[in-house]
């Protein structure tokens, strides 16, 4: 895929002291969305949730393949994974102000923007918003 018809969501800092996997049972790496046996973009968990329960994901997909529903899917799937854990109490995602289309679907799953800095927003979806 070429890196020109994608865009990294996530932060990008890294994990500043690993937790090990069986303390939070949430998997590293990403899930890849595959229509028709071709790889069109992936998703995962940033790390582990921090101390306050905020899990953050991130995720990327071709632009040939916007506006069909994969991400929103995707995205709703990890939502519902991530809150089966109790200890998850909040899902976090950043993007730039001018990706309309990852602001789209941050309003569409239900997040709400809870931060601006230098054109990097940050969206929450809490818990008890679900609830």
């Amino acid at each position: 895929m070429p890196k020109s018809s994608m865009r990294w969501t996530t932060s990008g800092y890294p994990i500043p002291s690993p937790t090990p996997i069986n303390t939070y049972g949430i998997p590293i790496g990403s899930w890849c969305i595959k229509p028709q046996n071709t790889s069109i973009g992936g998703m995962g968990f940033a790390g582990y949730p921090n101390d306050s329960g905020e899990a953050e994901i991130g995720y990327m997909i071709d632009g040939n393949q916007h506006n069909k529903g994969f991400a929103t899917e995707a995205i709703q799937a990890m939502i519902k994974w991530a809150f089966t854990h109790p200890f998850v109490k909040a899902i976090i995602v950043h993007t730039y102000a001018d990706n309309l289309p990852s602001r789209r679907l941050m309003d569409k799953c239900g997040f709400e923007q809870v931060e601006e800095i230098e054109g990097l927003l940050t969206y929450r979806l809490n818990r008890k918003t679900l609830i």
